[in-house]
């Protein structure tokens, strides 16, 4: 009885956001609240990083962007280093650029691509904010600190 109530609510057939019964097909479960809207976003955020990276091609782009520092390279340029078909890099860059981890600039008819500096390091602290459980015992991962326009300070 409770599977079916509950197939019920993640077709989003009944929802209840104020912890009151969810009613569907004369079933009822309570609902209670367990997420607090404060670090959501975080989580969410991270996660699209996360998710962008999880794939080699995807992973090996960004180390390269990284690698080559904060001037970046031309979509051509990395396109031969991945020895990928032009339409699959556009596609990887696409999930790159929707988790924010990938800029990219116009400079005549190429495109200059960039590591999303401030997004990197916001993942990296994100994953290690607890590590040790604030003992001491260990110190939070070096950053990349670049100036505005991308130039390594």
């Amino acid at each position: 009885m409770m599977a079916a109530a509950a197939k019920g609510v993640r077709k989003g057939n009944a929802r209840a956001c104020n912890g009151g019964p969810i009613r569907r097909a004369g079933l009822a479960l309570d609902s209670i609240n367990y997420f607090h809207n404060i670090g959501n976003m975080e989580m969410k955020t991270a996660l699209a990083g996360l998710a962008a990276l999880s794939h080699e091609s995807r992973l090996r782009a960004f180390r390269r962007l990284v690698e080559v520092g904060p001037d970046g390279v031309p979509v051509g340029e990395l396109r031969d280093y991945l020895e990928l078909p032009a339409a699959t890099l556009t596609a990887h860059l696409n999930v790159l650029r929707g988790a924010g981890l990938v800029t990219d600039q116009r400079e005549g008819r190429t495109i200059r691509l960039r590591a999303n500096y401030g997004r990197m390091n916001a993942l990296i602290d994100y994953l290690t904010e607890n590590c040790c459980a604030g003992s001491g015992r260990c110190r939070p991962a070096p950053s990349c600190k670049t100036d505005k326009k991308g130039a390594a300070k």
